[in-house]
């Protein structure tokens, strides 16, 4: 995710574009080429000529491979980026920046009747009155009929700002006690964080991971554990796949053939752009947590880096740690991180590696993340709390998987079934457990919760295999608040996994005697409902 984002519009085509970067001045630097290159396409199009035409056409695409050019550049010097960026943020979780402390909208009372608006029919007074006294009399009954109105719309507007007064007095009731519940959910989160409470530590490492920014495209995940009585934090963190780093160097347009073409890295210089890619992210990883990490709690990290894919042997799945590597505080702290060379700095600290990193070749974890016991928590029964009015598409993400969990907890109940529900992270991989003591039917069970309003794309499912193999399981269950894409539904059909839709998700909340509801928001303009 890119740090900074803008936002720009043709104003003689009206097309838009989303130009980003993790630094204001490139962000800048790419907004202005954007708008020369369009201003330069608006005098070409100008052209009268066929032959202007066609040389305007000509420069036109020229000027569309530089850009892309740049863009491919710019993306491949962000990821030889990746230590150097967080070397110059402060990785700490400022408590403080995080607490709400925006005051509830003020009041602002309806239009009050004003006076003369409702005498501006009165005939002004007149000496024919003397005259004619039904005159007189008339007037008199205008000015009656004015004040009837009037008092009768203040009577109104009373009425109106007493009942606007009382709901705006319960939404700031309502407001004032969520924030001060969620400001002191983080006080509290602080408070045992310095305290040394272990899940304290643990999901404040893993807020530090969530705000690291990556440059877009490089999808990074984590699970974390903290090992109290060793005083050593444990990550084991889903590297990106060869096959996602960008290879090409240059844009090319061949006129003749009106097609682009590309120029790629060399096989040798790319295997050295993922190594240097993976040792970054590496020593990132071990930097951000020291650094973030400001109480006595943590001597020891342990990176386990995990790379998944298909073996071209074989054609089955793998994932394999590829990079394991412990840190002890005071030595890592002493390197100058601006100046090591990323890959030089893991052999210094006696990583585990078999070969070149691009060959994607197992090793032992030093420590190895214990999935079993660590992650499993008391459920808190949400499913009794739920509303039926609240939409699961938009629900907390936290309170959406307890809820997957509450669920199953009921699907799964009798016979001897175990269901254990998991801490929650947004990177877990695993919601809940279910264990089946059948020995034909029976065994473990994994499942995700997706609380997603669009289609949920095979990457996640193939996520989910990867996991429940991982964890040894017979059987992957993944259930979400909105629908499957082909591919997802193409994927499961030779495979123990079971995909669960909104509707179907709705199915089995009904069975259980709770009435949910499920409304996607695809766009702003389309909803699609499920109840």
């Amino acid at each position: 995710m890119a740090r900074y984002e803008q936002v720009v519009v043709d104003h003689h085509t009206g097309e838009r574009a989303l130009i980003k970067s993790n630094d204001s001045f490139t962000l800048q630097e790419k907004v202005n080429r954007k708008i020369e290159r369009w201003n330069n396409r608006a005098v070409r199009s100008q052209a009268k000529s066929k032959k202007e035409a066609a040389k305007a056409y000509k420069e036109t695409k020229v000027d569309e491979a530089t850009e892309k050019t740049e863009e491919a550049l710019s993306q491949i010097q962000e990821l030889k980026g990746i230590l150097k960026h967080t070397l110059a943020v402060d990785d700490k979780i400022h408590w403080d920046s995080l607490l709400n402390k925006k005051p509830f909208r003020n009041f602002i009372p309806p239009n009050e009747p004003i006076e003369s608006e409702f005498f501006k029919s009165v005939p002004a007074e007149s000496f024919l009155e003397l005259l004619w006294p039904p005159m007189r009399k008339k007037r008199i009954a205008i000015i009656k009929s004015c004040k009837d109105k009037y008092e009768s719309s203040v009577a109104d507007y009373k009425k109106r700002l007493n009942s606007e007064q009382e709901k705006w007095k319960a939404a700031k009731d309502q407001y004032d006690a969520s924030q001060l519940k969620k400001n002191n959910e983080i006080l509290e989160l602080k408070k045992k964080f310095e305290e040394s409470d272990t899940e304290s530590i643990e999901k404040y490492i893993e807020m530090v991971m969530d705000k690291s920014l990556y440059p877009d495209g490089l999808e990074i995940s984590c699970d974390i554990i903290y090992v109290i009585d060793r005083k050593t934090v444990i990550v084991d963190m889903d590297l990106p796949n060869p096959s996602v780093l960008p290879r090409v160097l240059e844009y090319k347009y061949v006129a003749t053939k009106d097609i682009f073409t590309t120029k790629e890295m060399k096989e040798k210089d790319f295997d050295g752009f993922y190594e240097e890619v993976i040792a970054q992210i590496s020593v990132r990883t071990l930097h951000e947590i020291f650094e973030a990490v400001y109480t006595k709690v943590v001597d020891f990290v342990t990176f386990n880096g995990w790379v998944e894919g298909i073996d071209p042997k074989t054609g089955k799945d793998f994932r394999n740690c590829i990079i394991s590597v412990q840190a002890e505080r005071d030595q890592f702290m002493d390197l100058k991180l601006d100046k090591v060379e990323p890959i030089q700095c893991l052999k210094g600290l006696k990583a585990q590696i078999a070969s070149q990193f691009i060959n994607l070749a197992p090793v032992k974890p030093i420590l190895k993340l214990d999935r079993n016991d660590k992650r499993i928590i008391a459920s808190e029964e949400v499913i009794d709390t739920l509303d039926s009015s609240q939409n699961l598409a938009l629900m907390d993400w936290q309170k959406f998987e307890q809820l997957v969990r509450d669920l199953f907890a009921k699907e799964f109940s009798g016979d001897g079934v175990e269901v254990k529900v998991t801490q929650a992270s947004r990177d877990a991989g695993v919601d809940a457990i279910v264990f089946d003591p059948d020995p034909i039917k029976g065994g473990k069970f994994v499942i995700q919760a997706k609380r997603y309003n669009n289609v949920v794309g095979v990457s996640a499912v193939r996520d989910l295999f990867g996991t429940m193999m991982n964890e040894g399981a017979v059987k992957g269950i993944l259930v979400t608040t909105s629908t499957f894409g082909k591919d997802s539904i193409e994927f499961v059909k030779d495979k123990p996994l079971t995909l669960l839709s909104g509707a179907e998700l709705v199915y089995l909340f009904n069975k259980h005697g709770y009435k949910v509801n499920i409304e996607t928001q695809r766009n702003p303009g389309k909803r699609r409902s499920m109840g």
